[in-house]
């Protein structure tokens, strides 16, 4: 199971992604909490189920608005690295829907985009078993000062100096 970066720490990862909801049976439900994708996640009762949903970055928040509520995690799929949608959603989701819950980064990003992701607003990350949990902590804070405003530092830093 790959390893989770919560808040810049390593944190057990009770979520299991599934790319199918078929495969969230109540067997997997007794061991794990699923993340299925959003037609599914809409379709399935959910009362008393650790279930959450996934989607890409192409999706538009306000076809998953109504079901932010109550929902503590959201993961959002980059299924390449180079797509950079994702991180346009996970800023709407905090700026525009004012979602205070956990994002968490699933898919094919890299640890390069880590400290950037964090500045739009994921908080988590699931990383491969090939990504050391040292370096990844150190990537999220690698920068000392931001300069641009972000979810993270809503005024940039000419604002904050003067």
């Amino acid at each position: 199971m790959p390893k989770l970066i919560k808040e810049g720490e390593l944190a057990s990862n009770a979520w299991k992604f599934l790319s199918d909801s078929a495969d969230c049976t109540e067997e997997t439900l007794a061991t794990h909490a699923c993340i299925v994708p959003l037609a599914d996640y809409k379709s399935q009762n959910r009362d008393g189920k650790n279930i959450t949903f996934w989607v890409e970055g192409d999706e538009d928040a306000s076809t998953f608005s109504d079901v932010l509520v109550g929902t503590d995690m959201v993961a959002i799929y980059f299924p390449v690295f180079t797509d950079g949608r994702g991180f346009s959603l996970a800023r709407t989701l905090r700026e525009q829907y004012e979602y205070q819950g956990d994002i968490r980064a699933i898919g094919n990003f890299i640890q390069d985009q880590m400290y950037y992701l964090s500045r739009c607003g994921f908080t988590s990350f699931e990383i491969p078993d090939t990504f050391s949990v040292e370096s990844v902590k150190n990537s999220l804070s690698v920068f000392s000062e931001q300069y641009q405003a972000g979810v993270d530092e809503p005024q940039p830093l000419f604002r904050r100096r003067s």
